[in-house]
């Protein structure tokens, strides 16, 4: 699912509050389980970059004092590592009918 924050509230700083009602009103949604949220859909390639500096650390290029930001909410790694579980534990169950 994907929603779009309108530009008035990123401007006024009040994505969180759409972000808190948007994971609310999907958990009111029958059979959902668990709900998070990100900016961006990991591993897409599509992400926020900005450049970071280490102390005593002298890039090789560019390219190497770059990270990439995604921000998440509450209990998002969590969901994610329930997820990939499942789909593993389908998998195997997949290979051994």
């Amino acid at each position: 699912m994907s929603v779009e924050v309108p530009g008035g509230y990123v401007q006024a700083g009040k994505s969180a509050a759409v972000w808190h009602s948007v994971a609310a009103a999907v958990r009111e949604i029958p059979g959902v389980k668990s709900v998070s949220l990100a900016n961006f859909t990991p591993l897409s390639g599509r992400d926020r970059r900005g450049p970071v500096a280490v102390r005593g650390y002298e890039p090789a290029s560019t390219g190497d004092s770059v990270i990439h930001i995604d921000h998440v909410s509450e209990g998002y790694s969590r969901q994610r590592r329930e997820h990939w579980k499942r789909q593993a534990e389908e998998l195997e169950r997949q290979r051994n009918q």
